[in-house]
Order: C-alpha cells, then sequence, then structure tokens
C-alpha cells in the first residue's frame, strides 16, 4: 500500500506520528514497523527506509520525548522563578502530556536494559534536573539556616524525583492522586512554611 510522496522530513513526522499513536494504544512492547506503517497507510518497506530498524524508531521517538520534556524550559531557567512554584508547574500532568509521559516512564524501563536509551534517558535527567538549579540556589539562599547541609543539586535532585514520582503515581492511580493530590497538599504545605 504505496503512499503518496512526500518530503523526506515530512514523511519522517507522519511515520513517528504514527509510531505514538501505535505506542499509545499498545505500548512500546506491541509496537511493530508492520503496525506502524498500517497506521501511517504505507509500506513497511517505507518506514524502514526511514528508519533502519525499530530501535532507530524506537530511538527517534525517544528523543521527541526528550524534547518534549524539556522544550519551553530554557526560558523558565533563564528567568527567576520560585522553587516551589516550579515543582507545582512540573508536577501538573493534562491531556496529551498523560499519553507522552506514560511512554516516557515506559522507555525509563526499556532503558535500564538497552545501553543507548539508558544514555539518553541519562542526559535528559541531568538537563532536567538543571531546570531546578538555580530556584534551588535561590531558595538556600533565603533558607540557609532551616536547611543545612543541602546543596542546590541535592534538592534539584528531590524536586525531580517528586515530579517523576508524582507522575508514575498519577498514571497507575490516575483517580486517587487526583481526589488526594498529595503532591500539591505537600507543595502547599511547603510554600506556606518557607513563604
Amino acid at each position: 500500500m504505496p503512499g503518496k510522496r512526500a518530503p523526506v522530513d515530512q514523511r519522517r513526522e507522519e511515520i513517528l506520528t504514527s509510531a505514538f499513536r501505535v505506542a499509545a494504544r499498545k505500548g512500546l512492547e506491541g509496537l511493530t514497523v508492520r503496525g506502524v506503517a498500517a497506521e501511517a497507510s504505507l509500506s513497511s518497506g517505507l518506514v524502514f527506509f526511514h528508519f533502519e530498524t525499530k530501535e532507530a524508531l524506537l530511538l527517534a521517538m525517544l528523543d521527541e520525548l526528550i524534547e518534549w520534556m524539556l522544550s519551553g524550559r530554557e526560558e523558565t531557567s533563564a528567568t527567576p522563578v520560585r522553587f516551589v512554584s516550579l515543582l507545582k508547574e512540573e508536577s501538573k500532568f493534562e491531556g496529551r502530556e498523560s499519553e507522552w509521559l506514560e511512554l516516557f516512564i515506559e522507555f525509563f524501563v526499556f532503558g535500564a536494559r538497552h545501553p543507548e536509551m539508558r544514555k539518553r534517558m541519562r542526559q535528559a535527567m541531568k538537563q532536567y534536573r538543571e531546570i531546578f538549579l538555580s530556584p534551588a540556589n535561590q531558595l538556600l539562599q533565603t533558607h540557609a539556616q532551616s536547611l543545612p547541609n543541602t546543596t542546590p543539586e541535592s534538592l534539584s535532585a528531590l524536586a525531580t524525583s517528586l515530579v517523576i514520582g508524582n507522575a508514575l503515581q498519577t498514571l497507575l492511580d490516575h483517580q486517587w492522586m487526583v481526589a488526594a493530590k498529595p503532591l500539591s497538599a505537600l507543595i502547599d504545605t511547603w510554600e506556606i512554611g518557607n513563604g
């Protein structure tokens, strides 16, 4: 079932979009080149032309997820932002973000056994932790006495862990997390205590 001719970049985008749709329905384990080709109304050969292997397709998907995760964050880190406000903002997951977040968590699992994925995920997490560094430093300058022996790096790692843990729990039990808002309550308490 050959598709109509399209520019290379456009065709790659179409294939990636189809891969994300298939993965959203079936997970990364259920993703096949044949399934992606059917979703895009293309031949499997054309998918292989743009992505030589299923692994290459998965890595392209991971790169896109990493770009999504970090997009727009550069502007945030360039302007003074309160640590707690940033933590609160990063802990919101709605709409398409939930699908992408679920796939991102799946890539965490895949990455444990795949050296190239692990390398890319480590780099992405390092960049994500850096988003919290400046606000963490500001918080520590203001509250140095109440947070002894705490570094901006350790506070940044804690914030990242809270966001990812919250994301994982939201995916596993969305209704409870929405009703209980455990991280929200913690953040509000922290915000009140640290004014």
